[in-house]
């Protein structure tokens, strides 16, 4: 195998033909900045791996929940020893030290002068600015790896890839509690309803027919992702549980687990996100264990890559979150197909480990064969989330049936504006609309609810 600058026979890998909308090159990245990369090399068995998760998903196999063990897993994705040691060893000769950032050693982490990089990878590096925020990025438009190392590197992010930055206003100070009014005057009001007040716990409940009684299963755990800037306020939760919830504990709270960099700062600002998804699983899923997985700001101009380092800490922990609730969203138009891949194999894996995941459905990327929840407003759907038919990923088995009745219905009227032929979604919808949150102004939000219903 011949890696980089010893070799001068490449071949192009990845590239765009032109700047992302929203983005502007300001010229040539600096030779002497240090960049981070992520490289992910050839699982040993993806197919196989693909075909295992639905053989344990599917009712009517034979394998129907029989999950797989840390270990059983790691023996599909792990790169062969032949593709780790040779692309170790033709690092190392390029002067560079590769950093294991997955339990199976499938992702590896590398710091290179920019440089370097054009070099290895045949690239050309350039700064670009995200317009509306004004935060810039390194990224090339185009990279390539030798002709040997063909089919043992998946690709090498963040290259091609602009996702918009992490892009949240924050208030200069922590808010403080105020009452909150709801807009329904008393008389129109539907007070034989739990949801006659708007969405609270109980409506929750009552819509989706879930206990409100304590779990007893000891070990049932739900994971929360957290972006920074969104953080959850143990106060807030507290105020939120005297309030709708006071049959628990107000006292119930939940772990936080940092990531690249992130820190639950409870003197800190916070937008209403955080604790929207702390507040609905907390208090929604009565004495679930909930952690609170919070990727900080290290990967601030590359969000997917904290979410790739989220799934490789869950798949290196012996007993993941049974369930894991992620809010964020972006356009499937920002990410290349081998990085949606990559990322899917990734997730895929965890899922193996029993562990189901909910997603807003904008970020059709982050995983065709998981749970998609699209948010709906009673009777209809509301425009703040989307749905559709992906781009990249194929109809599977599961849909095909209603799938094409569905567009058998609307193609003739719509056929220019979706791929027919991809993986539909959402999977499931939920009410979404008048959710109290109590955080700094006490005012409703709408937030999808669906990650506490597995529970």
């Amino acid at each position: 195998m011949t890696f980089g600058s010893l070799s001068t026979n490449f071949l192009v890998h990845e590239q765009l033909v032109t700047v992302l909308r929203g983005f502007t090159s300001v010229g040539p990245a600096p030779a002497t900045k240090t960049i981070s990369l992520r490289i992910a090399l050839a699982q040993s068995d993806k197919d196989g791996l693909v075909d295992a998760l639905y053989s344990v998903s599917n009712p009517k196999s034979a394998k129907y929940g029989q999950y797989l063990s840390k270990v059983e897993v790691e023996a599909f994705v792990a790169p062969s020893p032949a593709t780790q040691d040779a692309l170790n060893a033709r690092l190392e000769d390029s002067g560079l030290n590769a950093t294991s950032i997955s339990p199976a050693g499938d992702w590896i982490g590398i710091d290179i002068l920019v440089s370097k990089a054009n070099s290895l990878f045949d690239a050309d590096f350039a700064t670009f600015e995200h317009q509306s925020s004004g935060k810039q990025v390194v990224r090339t438009l185009s990279y390539s790896l030798s002709e040997a190392l063909q089919g043992d590197v998946d690709l090498v992010h963040p290259t091609i890839n602009f996702l918009k930055p992490f892009d949240v206003a924050l208030p200069k100070t922590k808010r403080a509690f105020h009452e909150i009014v709801p807009k329904k005057r008393d008389e129109e009001r539907d007070v034989t309803s739990t949801c006659g007040n708007g969405t609270i716990p109980a409506c929750v409940h009552d819509l989706y027919q879930i206990l409100a009684t304590p779990a007893t299963n000891k070990t049932n755990s739900l994971g929360v992702t957290g972006l920074f800037g969104n953080n959850a306020h143990y106060a807030f939760l507290e105020k939120f549980l005297q309030t709708y919830r006071p049959d628990m504990d107000p006292t119930t709270n939940f772990t936080v687990v940092g990531i690249d960099g992130g820190v639950n700062d409870q003197n800190g600002s916070s937008v209403s996100e955080g604790e929207a998804d702390i507040q609905y699983t907390v208090g929604v899923a009565t004495n679930v264990n909930v952690t609170y997985y919070f990727i900080g700001p290290d990967v601030d101009d590359d969000p997917t890559g904290g979410f790739i380092d989220e799934a490789n800490l869950l798949l290196s922990l012996e007993n993941p979150p049974l369930v894991l609730t992620t809010s964020y969203a972006d356009s499937e138009s920002g990410l290349s197909f081998d990085l949606t891949d990559s990322v899917r194999a990734a997730q895929r894996a965890g899922m193996f480990r029993g562990r189901q995941r909910r997603v807003r459905v904008d970020v059709p990327v982050h995983l065709p064969l998981r749970h998609l929840t699209q948010s709906l407003i009673p009777e209809e759907v509301w425009s703040g989330f989307f749905g559709g038919f992906l781009i990249y990923h194929p109809t599977p088995d599961h849909q095909a049936a209603v799938g094409s009745a569905y567009i058998a219905a609307h193609e003739r009227k719509n056929a220019e504006r979706f791929n027919a032929s991809g993986r539909a979604f959402p999977d499931i919808a939920a009410k979404v609309d008048h959710f109290f949150v109590l955080e700094p102004d006490g005012r409703k939000r709408r937030k999808p609810d669906s990650g506490e219903h597995y529970q």
